[in-house]
């Protein structure tokens, strides 16, 4: 599985839309392993779309999204996570832990993937 965080100075970014960059992560049964970094141009959601795609993405986790970027994701295959904030290493720690309303922007809710 492919994993996506959307970051911006090593942290979940706010705004999906103003995210760079991507951080891409493999999840396999021994474990989450890095897989790059990918700087799209901020030339809207499209592009981002369409490299998500290219790039095999399975899930993205992200801070806000636009209703309608987050609509086009998930007609692609891509699982939308949003709503999450913090530091990318603890994203990635609530991830491997099955936790992920830990860094949820809501304190009472849980992932809705």
């Amino acid at each position: 599985m492919k994993l996506c965080l959307a970051a911006y100075n090593n942290r979940i970014a706010s705004v999906f839309d103003n995210a760079n960059p991507l951080k891409l992560f493999v999840s396999t049964a021994e474990g989450l392993f890095p897989a790059g970094e990918i700087w799209i141009p901020q030339n809207g959601a499209a592009v981002r779309i369409s490299t998500m795609k290219a790039l095999a993405v399975n899930v993205l986790i992200c801070g806000a999204i636009n209703h309608t970027t987050k609509s086009l994701l998930r007609e692609t295959g891509i699982t939308v996570m949003d709503w999450y904030c913090g530091d990318v290493q603890e994203v990635l720690a609530a991830w491997r832990n099955d936790s992920l309303s830990a860094v949820s922007i809501f304190d009472d809710r849980e992932a809705d993937g």
